[in-house]
């Protein structure tokens, strides 16, 4: 890797970071704030309404989720005027997208009350809080083609940035309702719709400085574009409707089979776990456009070792907040959610990132269907997987009186054979590899947290952290021996050496390749 790879890649790292750690700060103080203001029940209904428009995403992905691949390889092809039809395409798609999208939205929003359980006090507030909700998604259409730019160009660094500007105006408008007018849900959804406007503006921004040959220009629209990006990526579309079937209907089935106020348990109870999947995906995406212009450029070798690496640096940044969460979480949600039945709501977290010990480390390898146009083999895989595990969450509901933990539980042991028996193996196999190559990372994945979380374990049985203070000491000091631990098992010693000089010289000099 050269030294500019090596630096821009550290730059991404560090700033996909600090951008979680705002949006974990944000959700760590709203969270208990709009619970504490107007119940589990109601929160649970904000969670919901997100729920909903992943839902919705569904008559996107077939156009979006292959264009930052077409865009990026005809730019490091030199054929611009190619991907200046591909870009011109995808934006009038999308418009025509955010029509359809607030047709049905107008629809899903007067029959709310009709599919899902709301109690008679906040019918109107929730069918509000949908309704922004459904808003700031059409605004996100928008967004999305715009936001390649960041992708193409491996400057993540830049988004990272923006996201943290949106996350700090979406936390002053939360906090400015709740301080000023009287407690209603809509301030969430008026906040997110807000920052994403926010994002629009900066994305296009931020667009026309880093790739300036990209041109809005509607006259060069071509519909077979349009439907070659949607022949590649309809299998996303199968995809994503695999993972709604696995975990993304977990609060709706709550609703529905449960009561509303079970939907709001498991919503907080599933905080911390999405704040942790959104770390692992926004670290993972540092990845992607590295082997994306690697595999533009037919360099093989280098898209194997960006690959391992990868799954290297993955696992570092997995299984630490992993082991954390598993031997303190007890302790962090009775301090976090003193209303709330602590070990209830640890137990339920606990379930939800297990599979995240393997999950996590494997995120490269998720890219490999992608990058080798191997998109469909995966969501045949994906589709019968969620199939299976929606229908057995149903019946184990039927017969048993698990409740939540029947939802959380079987989502979870089915997400863990899929990747066993399905994306390790066969993302070897698309790139020319032994089947069992990427076993033995994730073996030591597995290995390595449970030794983190025995001394943990230990540790926090060792130490009552009754106090914020007592808990973000204690927490911290085994933060830092499980990085240490890390770092000098998995990753071999030049990679530290690098990871440490680029990171030491990043943070001295405080500059990015490239100023904007």
């Amino acid at each position: 890797m050269s030294n500019k790879a090596n630096r821009q890649l550290a730059v991404n790292l560090i700033a996909q970071i600090a951008s979680f750690l705002v949006s974990f700060g944000i959700s760590f103080f709203v969270t208990p704030y709009v619970t504490n203001k107007l119940g589990s029940d109601a929160y649970g209904f904000i969670t919901l309404a997100d729920n909903f428009v992943n839902y919705a995403s569904l008559i996107t992905i077939a156009l979006n989720s292959m264009a930052s691949r077409f865009i990026t390889i005809k730019i490091y092809e030199n054929k611009m005027d190619e991907a200046n039809v591909y870009f011109n395409s995808v934006l009038i798609g999308n418009t025509i997208l955010a029509i359809i999208a607030g047709i049905l939205s107008v629809v899903c929003v007067i029959n709310l009350e009709k599919w899902i359980n709301i109690p008679d006090g906040l019918v109107t507030d929730v069918k509000l809080t949908f309704l922004i909700v459904f808003l700031n998604f059409m605004v996100g259409i928008m967004t999305s083609v715009f936001s390649i730019a960041f992708f193409s160009t491996n400057r993540l660094d830049i988004s990272s940035r923006r996201s943290i500007e949106a996350n700090l105006i979406r936390a002053g408008i939360v906090l400015g309702g709740y301080v000023f007018f009287s407690p209603r849900i809509i301030y969430v959804a008026i906040a997110s719709i807000t920052a994403s406007i926010f994002i629009l503006v900066a994305d296009i921004h931020y667009s026309r400085k880093l790739l300036p040959e990209i041109k809005i220009n509607f006259h060069i629209f071509e519909i077979r574009k349009v439907i070659e990006l949607i022949e590649a990526g309809i299998w996303n579309v199968v995809i994503k409707l695999s993972q709604i079937l696995t975990n993304g209907l977990d609060l709706l089935i709550s609703n529905l089979f449960i009561s509303s106020s079970a939907m709001g348990i498991l919503a907080i109870a599933q905080t911390v776990p999405n704040v942790m999947s959104n770390l692992i995906g926004s670290i993972a995406n540092v990845f992607s456009p590295e082997m994306t212009i690697y595999y533009a450029q037919k360099d093989k070798e280098m898209l194997v070792k960006s690959i391992s690496r990868g799954m290297r640096m993955m696992t570092v940044f997995t299984i630490i907040p992993d082991a954390l969460l598993i031997a303190f979480g007890t302790q962090f949600f009775r301090l976090w959610m003193p209303g709330q039945n602590a070990q209830q709501l640890c137990v339920l977290a606990v379930m939800c990132v297990i599979n995240t010990v393997v999950s996590g480390p494997i995120q490269p390898l998720y890219q490999v269907f992608t990058i080798t146009n191997k998109v469909r083999q995966n969501a045949v895989a994906m589709i019968i997987y969620g199939i299976i595990s929606f229908l057995l969450t149903l019946a184990v509901l039927e017969v048993t009186d698990l409740g939540i933990y029947a939802i959380v539980g079987v989502s979870t042991i089915c997400s863990l054979l899929v990747n066993f028996i399905f994306t390790i193996p066969f993302s070897a196999r698309y790139l020319d590899l032994r089947w069992n190559i990427f076993f033995k990372d994730v073996f030591k994945s597995i290995l390595l947290t449970v030794i983190l979380v025995a001394v943990n374990a230990i540790v926090s049985h060792m130490i009552l952290c009754d106090t914020w203070l007592k808990l973000i000491l204690t927490g911290g000091v085994c933060a830092v021996i499980d990085f240490i631990t890390n770092i000098y098992i998995l990753l071999e010693k030049t990679e530290r050496v690098r990871l440490i000089t680029v990171s030491y010289t990043h943070l001295r000099a405080h500059e990015t390749p490239e100023h904007l």
